[in-house]
């Protein structure tokens, strides 16, 4: 199982950022009844290290993938873990790390998109004949970069990946607003998860809205809406290296005028979404 750990358990605003695997098997073996798979806990590893900076500042890891070979073949075992790093100066790259021994050791964290960035949301496929696959999304807010699905490749079990390429471009589809915080009226508030809450100055993007220190000048109460790409291969037959993508974007020609400051393209711009597929 991997995660991120984020809040710093003494309160303050220090946000971690690190990721780290823990393991868990069966009691009895790979032999055991499965009705006791992942009963024991094997231990954890920190796999990277954010650099606890406050407010999401300075070097912070998120959004993980976890995959592993279940194909038979030569890499079959390896275990696969891919996160998002964000750094204090706005860019966001693709990180991997793999482990020969079940989990247990991890490689030195590799970057993946030396060739782009304002990336995030990594997926991992393996396909039946071993090669892994690396999914994620890519923001046109960087320059002569594409809204799209990127995609990055292995060809001996993860030790080294081709640069990233475009799958598959797309129109977004991000829930936002204009921000007008407002006053909390007496006799005070019981503060959101500091990691939940987007506090902004009036008249920014707001990605997700509600009241107070929250609001929005449509009004609307809306949650972090946002792409996410998911990847996945069938892992039988030797010499398949199908990977399905399915991402959710505004279907192409819904996009209206939204009569308000909300839009899901822009401010003021709305669309409809829908779930694609995409066949690689």
């Amino acid at each position: 199982m991997g995660s991120e750990s984020s809040g710093d358990p003494a309160g303050t605003k220090k946000t971690f950022g690190d990721e780290w695997v823990a393991r868990f098997d069966n009691p009895a073996g790979e032999n055991g009844a499965t009705i006791n798979d992942g009963k024991r806990f094997l231990g954890m590893t920190m796999v990277a290290k954010g650099s606890s900076a406050p407010n999401l500042l300075g070097k912070f890891n998120d959004k993980t993938a976890l995959e592993a070979d279940r194909t038979g073949g030569a890499c079959d075992g390896n275990v696969y873990f891919s996160w998002s790093r964000f750094t204090g100066v706005g860019l966001s790259n693709i990180y991997f790390s793999r482990s020969l021994d079940h989990g247990a050791a991890w490689s030195s964290p590799m970057l993946l998109t030396s060739n782009i960035a304002s990336v995030q949301d990594p997926s991992i496929a393996v396909t039946g004949n071993g090669h892994v696959f690396v999914t994620f999304d890519m923001s046109a807010t960087r320059s002569g970069q594409p809204n799209a699905v990127g995609i990055a490749k292995s060809t001996d079990c993860g030790a080294t990946f081709v640069k990233p390429a475009v799958a598959v471009t797309y129109i977004p589809y991000f829930a936002q607003d204009i921000q007008t915080p407002q006053p909390v009226p007496p006799p005070g508030r019981a503060l959101d998860d500091p990691l939940l809450t987007d506090v902004t100055a009036a008249g920014s993007l707001a990605r997700d809205c509600g009241n107070f220190s929250d609001a929005c000048q449509s009004g609307y109460t809306f949650f972090r809406r946002e792409i996410w790409t998911q990847a996945r291969a069938f892992q039988t037959g030797k010499a398949s290296e199908s990977i399905y993508m399915v991402y959710d974007a505004t279907i192409p020609g819904t996009e209206v005028a939204s009569g308000t400051s909300y839009g899901s393209i822009a401010p003021g711009t709305a669309s409809q979404s829908g779930c694609l597929l995409r066949a690689l």
